[in-house]
């Protein structure tokens, strides 16, 4: 009798045993899917959405190079199809500061930018005293300033200050006794970008210069632009700067964006320039660096780790600066 208990009880368990065995199985099945299945679905998700986004991107900045060469008040209009992610239009965006010499043998170093004041150092003595900058914010209705200073031997150093922000377009011109022998670009290129969040970190395009910035979680990449090109001693830049109305658009919609080219202006053509050199802040500034160390920039100068000055010396330098006015709204969606 007792052997049959046990076996009648041993029966009963094996069961049970079986079926939590199986539901076991079955919550770490289900463990491993949520734990590694989706997060992995929506990463092919969000790189998928990237790789479109990025196409239209690339069709955006085909379309700013063809509004150069139609010229002033040309238009593009392009669609931009979003399901997921944050499209944004920053017209403040990154700063460059371009600078370079009328003469030769001056030799200075712009740095410590910041939004009021800037230093100017010589790095060399100088043939004659600098002792004027005549300061214009294109942007800003034409507002100029006159500040005097003083710098000649390479120990000389002076802060400019000034009550308006150096933003958007600024040009600096300066002078010794009687002639103009450097000049100074502050420029605030203006972005395009667009970020999707997954749980593995955050993507993100961010089209500037011409050239589109690609993010992925723990790695930016900059897919150049065409702005710059040298042959022998003659070099080309172009600046591109985006302006218009800020503007954020987050979730699924299709964008219009409507592009006009605002200005074109050669600020330089063919000039014998010297002592080429740009600064260039904001977020991943080491790509551009990067970029422009590929053409021909080394770092040579102290107090501004992201300045690099051009190899030769003196060259012949054509300059243009493109204004882009740009419009974002939603056509569908959101």
């Amino acid at each position: 009798m007792y052997d049959r208990r046990v076996k009648l009880r041993n029966s009963a368990v094996s069961p049970v045993i079986g079926t939590v065995l199986t539901l076991v199985i079955l919550v770490s099945a289900i463990g491993v899917v949520l734990s590694w299945g989706i997060p992995y679905i929506e990463r092919l998700k969000v790189e998928s959405e990237q790789k479109s986004v990025y196409s239209q991107f690339d069709l955006w900045d085909e379309s700013l190079r063809d509004l150069v060469i139609e010229g002033v008040n040309a238009t593009r209009i392009n669609n931009f199809a979003l399901n997921q992610g944050n499209l944004l239009l920053d017209t403040f965006g990154r700063r460059f500061v371009i600078y370079y010499f009328m003469k030769p043998g001056y030799d200075c170093i712009l740095y410590d930018f910041n939004e009021y004041n800037f230093t100017i150092k010589a790095n060399v003595s100088l043939p004659d005293t600098i002792d004027e900058v005549i300061i214009n914010w294109l942007e800003n209705g034409g507002q100029e300033i006159h500040s005097n200073l003083s710098i000649k031997n390479d120990t000389d150093n002076v802060t400019i200050s000034v009550s308006s922000p150096l933003e958007k377009t600024v040009k600096m011109s300066f002078y010794n006794s009687s002639d103009v022998v450097a000049k100074a670009w502050v420029f605030n290129l203006g972005k395009l970008q667009w970020e999707a969040s997954s749980s593995s970190g955050v993507y993100g395009l961010r089209a500037e210069n011409e050239g589109i910035m690609v993010s992925i979680p723990g790695q930016t990449t900059l897919q150049e632009g065409f702005i710059f090109y040298n042959k022998s001693n003659a070099l080309f830049m172009t600046t591109s700067l985006i302006r218009g109305r800020m503007f954020s658009g987050n979730g699924p919609a299709l964008y219009k964006v409507v592009t006009t080219l605002g200005e074109s202006e050669v600020l330089e053509n063919s000039a014998i320039v010297y002592n080429l050199t740009l600064s260039i802040d904001g977020a991943n500034a080491d790509l551009w660096i990067r970029y422009f160390e590929d053409k021909g920039f080394s770092k040579v100068l102290p107090f501004d780790d992201n300045a690099r000055r051009y190899n030769q010396t003196e060259i012949e330098l054509t300059f243009l600066k493109v204004m882009f006015y740009t419009r974002l709204h939603m056509a569908k969606g959101g």
